[in-house]
């Protein structure tokens, strides 16, 4: 498949800015390019953040970074908060079996799902906020990437949730493209290192501890209520942006 193709259809599945008709095989192969799709991604948050930045005020690094994050939310259509405030409550509600999914399930917003949007929505605002007032650029382009990457890592040889169609869609894609995988989890262990050294970040390399702790912890909350769900891979999405974002902010 066409890398062009391979990019729109991820862009398709990741936001909801592009639309395109596709088959499964098609959906599956386009996992490959949901790295490039993050890329695409920071490209559309920072048009806007850098202009605003530019403004000679005090106050133009918090704009900026509420219009990175604005920007980000809107491009995904809020699916992946949607996510993590569903674990929220999931987690919250300390429900097990059935009535645990029952609670994630639930359209209604509980207060533990807001307490994790507001906990991780504030804590993205101010480290992009922080961000912008560095003029660190390349790190706000590259974090929407890193996000989009959260769900392979976690999805791979892990037991989903009979449930899921989406976390059965991604587990399938890497069950039979597995190079896929494999070339993602290289990204893990190359980007960080490399953009240490080319941005002069050396706390970078603490997103290896705090990232890796984050998909171990996820994999065994997930397997004790029966596998990985959406829920759980769009919460994964924010939450790897955060650690992104916050361990490159350490000196």
């Amino acid at each position: 498949m066409a890398f062009w193709t391979r990019l729109a259809v991820a862009l398709s599945f990741l936001t909801c800015v592009v639309s395109v008709r596709t088959d499964a095989k098609t959906l599956q192969e386009s996992v490959a390019a949901f790295g490039w799709a993050g890329l695409c991604i920071g490209c559309l948050c920072l048009c806007p953040s850098i202009p605003v930045c530019a403004f000679i005020s005090p106050y133009a690094p918090l704009l900026a970074g509420w219009v990175w994050l604005c920007v980000a939310i809107g491009v995904s259509g809020g699916m992946h908060w949607d996510g993590l405030a569903d674990v929220a409550d999931g987690l919250g509600s300390r429900k097990q079996g059935e009535e645990f999914w029952r609670v994630v399930h639930d359209s209604s917003l509980g207060t533990f799902g807001v307490l994790a949007l507001g906990l991780v929505g504030i804590g993205q605002w101010l480290c992009v906020s922080i961000h912008c007032e560095h003029k660190d650029w390349l790190v706000l382009l590259v974090a929407p990437m890193w996000g989009r990457l959260a769900p392979i890592w976690l999805a791979q040889g892990h037991c989903v949730y009979s449930g899921s169609k989406t976390a059965h869609f991604l587990a399938e894609a890497l069950q039979k493209n597995p190079w896929i995988g494999r070339r993602f989890w290289m990204l893990f262990w190359a980007l960080p290192l490399g953009l240490c050294f080319v941005l002069d970040m050396p706390g970078l390399l603490c997103l290896y501890p705090a990232q890796y702790g984050l998909l171990v912890w996820l994999r065994r909350v997930a397997a004790s209520y029966g596998g990985i769900s959406g829920d759980f891979l769009g919460a994964s999405v924010e939450l790897s942006v955060l650690c992104f974002l916050g361990t490159s902010l350490v000196q």
